[in-house]
C-alpha cells in the first residue's frame, strides 16, 4: 500500500510539474513581429507532375482546366511552407506562371518576407538550398499512388533565387 502511495505521489509530481511548465514556458522563437519583415526574397522553380500529359487547355493560364491546377498546387504549395517550422514565419504567398509540355512542368513563384538585418537569415535560413529542400522533403514524404493524377516528382524540383520581386520587371533568376 505504501509503494502505491508513493508511485502516486510520483505520478501527481510528474503531470502537475508538465502542466505548470506548458503554461508557463513561452518558446521565444514564436515571438515575432510580421511587420518587421519588410524585405522581399522571391524564389522560382519547376517541377513535373508525373501521370498526367499535357492539354493545349493548359497553355492558357486562364482556361478552366490550368485555373484548377494551379489552384490544387497553390494550395499544396502554400502548406508546404506555411507548415514549415524552419520557413512558415516568413512565407508569404505562392504563384503558378505556367505549365509546359510533355509530361506537366509547373512553374511556379515563392514570395518570402524578412526583417531588415537579414544577411544570416539569407546565408542560412532563406537560403536556396533550404527552400528546395522544404519541398523536396515534402514530396518524398507523399505516397506515390500511381492512380493519383497530381503526383509530384520530387527529384524534378529545381528552383533559383530571384534578383528582383514580382513587382519588378526583371525576369533574371540565378541559381
Amino acid at each position: 500500500m505504501v509503494i502505491l502511495i508513493i508511485f502516486l505521489v510520483i505520478f501527481l509530481v510528474i503531470v502537475l510539474s508538465l502542466v505548470l511548465y506548458s503554461v508557463v514556458y513561452q518558446d521565444e522563437d514564436e515571438k515575432f513581429d510580421r511587420g518587421s519583415f519588410v524585405v522581399e526574397r522571391l524564389y522560382t522553380g519547376t517541377f513535373r507532375l508525373i501521370n498526367q500529359n499535357y492539354t493545349e487547355d493548359l497553355h492558357l493560364m486562364k482556361s478552366p482546366q490550368s485555373t484548377e491546377l494551379s489552384r490544387y498546387l497553390q494550395k499544396k504549395l502554400g502548406d508546404i511552407y506555411t507548415s514549415s517550422p524552419a520557413l512558415g514565419r516568413y512565407f508569404s504567398s505562392v504563384g503558378v506562371k505556367n505549365f509546359s509540355n510533355g509530361s506537366i512542368t509547373a512553374h511556379f513563384w515563392l514570395m518570402f518576407h524578412m526583417p531588415q538585418d537579414h544577411t544570416e537569415l539569407v546565408q542560412h535560413t532563406l537560403s536556396r538550398s533550404m527552400v528546395q529542400n522544404v519541398l523536396r522533403q515534402s514530396l518524398y514524404e507523399q505516397e506515390f499512388k500511381p492512380w493519383e493524377p497530381l503526383y509530384i516528382d520530387p527529384a524534378s524540383s529545381h528552383m533559383a533565387v530571384g534578383n528582383t520581386t514580382l513587382n519588378g520587371q526583371s525576369n533574371d533568376f540565378t541559381s
